[in-house]
């Protein structure tokens, strides 16, 4: 199921600006580094990756685009801060 996700939150990484929704292409970026190998999917937070599917699931269903929207701005800044964090021990 891991990878799967990881699949589809990289196909959305880029397809969300193609069709004009660069915000998404954000929160699956954040996803993606968040699961982008094995041992990361395996100790993930599942709450932290489930906020991604939400916030891009959110998006998409009130049609927000971009960070012209103050609260989408902040969580696409509070979802990648949190898997950068995550990720950062696998990235050296």
């Amino acid at each position: 199921a891991g990878e799967q996700l990881f699949v589809r939150a990289h196909d959305l990484r880029g397809l969300g600006t193609t069709y004009e929704f660069p915000i998404v292409t954000r929160f699956a970026g954040s996803l993606t580094k968040l699961i982008d190998n094995e041992d990361k999917r395996i100790s993930a937070p599942l709450p932290l990756a489930l906020a991604h599917v939400g916030a891009i699931r959110a998006a998409l269903a009130q049609n927000i685009r971009n960070t012209d929207d103050p609260v989408a701005a902040e969580l696409a800044s509070e979802l990648e801060t949190q898997s950068a964090a995550f990720a950062e021990p696998w990235d050296d």
